[in-house]
């Protein structure tokens, strides 16, 4: 028999790789566009670095025009039934206005140990925008952005959902009085599971505070109305620190623990921002 070396396996092991790198190839893009803009003409007027980790919510605010911004870290989640580690949680953004945002999630490599077995490999990439809908109007009104976003299936094929996922976020933020901000997402993704497709629905709260001049904290809670098909609703509560090292670069630390309807029983990570 005459054997060409092509089977199914080595195919797919094409198809990932095809894939992966085309979402690297777009974060080149991505850097090269950003390093080809002039830069801001006042560079110091534009606000200090705020970063959309390590917390589950994101903000509604913005990275400033023709500015990169770098988001990396590590979170570790344990449970009854598993350990998973994510090394990486990659995510590029790149201010094309005032009011548009570019984002490339690389994301992480996962490594999941189970009792018997172990999975590991990349995670999907995801490719998104946010954008500034209304400014905040003190009292009156909270500052809102809308955040769109693709996953796409360029994960290894233990941990990919082998399908482009979209979602769509509505990100609100308050300015409180005092050293006090209110932060709220609420979202919905067309979601993947060996069962087919299905709608998933989230809501989140986050009270941010200022601890000392360079150190702020949260407190948040978030809940999802099912993560499989027929599955119950599951809720989670974290909190973070997040220290402001210069005016482009950031650190943090954030613990979790899962509180109904999961087997998560904690979580916890740690993380950087830059921006350029």
């Amino acid at each position: 028999m005459i054997s060409f070396g092509f089977n199914d396996r080595s195919f797919r092991s094409f198809v990932f790789r095809q894939r992966y790198l085309l979402a690297f190839g777009l974060g080149i893009l991505l850097i090269r566009a950003a390093i080809a803009q002039p830069l801001p003409v006042h560079p110091s007027t534009d606000p200090p670095i705020q970063t959309d980790r390590p917390s589950f919510s994101a903000s509604a605010a913005l990275v400033p025009p023709r500015s990169l911004q770098l988001e990396a870290g590590a979170k570790r989640t344990s449970s009854s039934s598993d350990r998973k580690l994510e090394w990486g949680q990659v995510l590029l953004r790149y201010g094309l206005s005032s009011i548009t945002e570019l984002r490339l999630g690389l994301n992480s490599f996962n490594v999941t140990e189970q009792t018997s077995s172990q999975k590991k490999g990349l995670e999907d990439a995801t490719l998104a925008a946010k954008f500034r809908l209304l400014s905040e109007a003190e009292g009156v009104r909270p500052a809102v952005s809308l955040l769109p976003s693709l996953s796409l299936p360029t994960g290894h094929s233990s941990i990919s959902s082998d399908d482009a996922i979209p979602s769509l976020s509505l990100l609100l933020d308050w300015s409180l009085s005092g050293p006090f901000s209110l932060t709220s997402n609420l979202a919905w993704t067309h979601a993947r599971s060996g069962d087919g497709n299905f709608d998933k629905f989230s809501a989140s709260l986050l009270l941010g505070f200022q601890l000392a001049n360079h150190l702020s904290g949260y407190a948040e809670g978030y809940v999802f109305d099912r993560e499989m098909p027929r599955g119950d609703s599951t809720s989670f509560a974290d909190m973070g620190l997040i220290y402001q090292i210069t005016h482009t670069f950031t650190l943090d630390a954030t613990l979790g623990f899962g509180l109904s309807g999961t087997e998560t029983d904690y979580f916890f990570g740690i993380g950087l921002g830059k921006r350029w």
